[in-house]
């Protein structure tokens, strides 16, 4: 089912508008045939220097504002794949995979201290995986994005109408990376491209993974937050913040009002669960370090990042259905599903990732 292995560097440090503060490059990926695209590493190459640091929710992990990747296919002409920020795809990425390579965790974890470094030249890698990294490859090669218009047995099934788009927002301040002077230059920033040979036959599903941040919570009531309809839920993260500038937990953390999280189908409550239960479940398999580390220089916690995952909802081993995901192409409102906050902090934050799946869920259950 799998064949050979192809990869290809392309630059981005002179596409279009060059790689600076608020500036948006865009890299078109020509379309090939019989291969699909696995993953893209977004390798980023920065020097910062004259550093004074300020309140930021984001380090140099928040290099990108928003990275994304469109795509023509049955789901969509000119549709977003991947829509989210940097510091988002990275944290995704570090609990589907367990961790974060040496050089992101250095740039990342030095930059998160008391003080930035006077100066320095640090490498970010973000890994965008369109292949998922927690399942077997049998179904997870489904999900890998083919190159060509055409496959199928017959070649009659529809591929992609167009070259894959990159699209890159440079972060729009230096604040956003935790700098309230100095400079972050790009030195170069590359994109490797890892791509299979992969027989015509094999069946394609189309996914999104998107970021929408929920503004500050105007009070402590329970708060409904719709999940857009469209497509077959997979998974939810997670990430809190006090404040526009901070970190932290998004929900009362004092015992006598302790808040929590529900996943609502209609009326039904599926799932109940405190942020801090869900960080313990996912670090069953990925490293974590102990609170307290703050400016320690191999890796940063995404502190209260947490991803509900509802495809694959077991910390080992290769247990995953489609039964177990939730239908989102309902027309009748009282069928939505919702994210509750309950009893949230008046003034906090989330960003929520939602990943979805296009197409017939029973692809994933005779996987």
């Amino acid at each position: 089912m799998l064949g050979r292995r192809f990869s290809e560097v392309l630059d981005i440090t002179n596409a279009g508008s060059q790689l600076a503060t608020g500036n948006k490059v865009q890299i078109r990926i020509p379309r090939r045939s019989n291969l699909r695209l696995e993953t893209i590493l977004l390798h980023a190459n920065v020097t910062v220097t004259a550093t004074t640091k300020t309140a930021a929710r984001n380090s140099l992990d928040g290099l990108f504002d928003e990275v994304r990747l469109k795509v023509s296919d049955y789901a969509g002409a000119g549709r977003y794949v991947v829509k989210a920020p940097s510091a988002a795809i990275l944290n995704w990425a570090k609990d589907r995979v367990g961790r974060l390579d040496r050089f992101t965790q250095k740039a990342v974890g030095v930059s998160d201290g008391s003080t930035w470094p006077v100066t320095g030249t640090y490498d970010i890698i973000i890994p965008i995986h369109l292949f998922p990294q927690n399942i077997n490859s049998v179904m997870a090669n489904r999900f890998s994005i083919p190159m060509s218009d055409r496959i199928g047995d017959k070649m009659d099934v529809k591929g992609i109408d167009d070259d894959l788009i990159l699209e890159l927002d440079v972060h729009s301040a230096i604040t956003n990376i935790g700098l309230s002077a100095g400079s972050c230059v790009f030195n170069y920033c590359k994109a490797q491209l890892n791509m299979r040979e992969m027989a015509p036959n094999v069946p394609y599903v189309a996914q999104q993974l998107d970021y929408g941040l929920i503004t500050a919570f105007t009070s402590t009531a329970e708060t409904p937050i719709d999940i857009a309809s469209g497509g077959f839920l997979l998974a939810l993260g997670i990430d809190e913040f006090t404040s526009a500038t901070a970190r932290g937990d998004a929900l009362d953390t004092t015992a006598a009002s302790l808040g929590f999280w529900k996943l609502k189908y209609g009326r039904t409550d599926l799932q109940t669960w405190l942020s801090k239960q869900m960080l313990a479940w996912n670090e069953g398999y990925i490293q974590s370090y102990p609170d307290g580390t703050t400016g320690f220089t191999v890796d940063r916690n995404a502190k209260t990042f947490h991803v509900q995952d509802l495809l694959h909802d077991i910390q080992q081993g290769d247990a995953y259905s489609g039964a177990s995901c939730l239908n989102l192409y309902t027309e009748n409102k009282g069928d939505t599903v919702k994210l509750v906050a309950t009893r949230p902090v008046s003034g906090s934050q989330i960003g929520l990732l939602t990943w979805k799946l296009f197409g017939p869920i029973e692809a994933l259950n005779n996987a």
